[in-house]
């Protein structure tokens, strides 16, 4: 079999799986709430910008970074919990 089949395969399998059809749907459901996905954005933002810097070995304001990234996240309150596969998951 070609390596372009198995690629397929591999993205048909992933397709198909509970994992990610729980993603599509909550994904939507997000994309939904202009709020939770602007409050999401700045979220993941902010932690990827705290990535970097630590990368980068900026450890004095990664503190800072990490605070304003939960203060970001405060106002969904208990609306979004990690289940069990890591997937970020917001109750409408």
């Amino acid at each position: 079999m070609y390596v372009y089949d198995e690629a397929n395969n591999l993205a048909k399998a992933i397709q198909e799986s509970k994992e990610y059809k729980e993603y599509k749907k909550i994904k939507e459901e997000i994309d939904a709430v202009p709020e939770m996905k602007a409050k999401i954005e700045d979220f993941e933002k902010t932690r990827y910008e705290v990535q970097v810097m630590s990368f980068q070995g900026e450890k004095q304001d990664e503190e800072t970074k990490n605070e304003e990234s939960n203060r970001n996240m405060s106002g969904i309150g208990n609306d979004v919990h990690v289940n069990g596969t890591g997937i970020c998951v917001y109750y409408i």
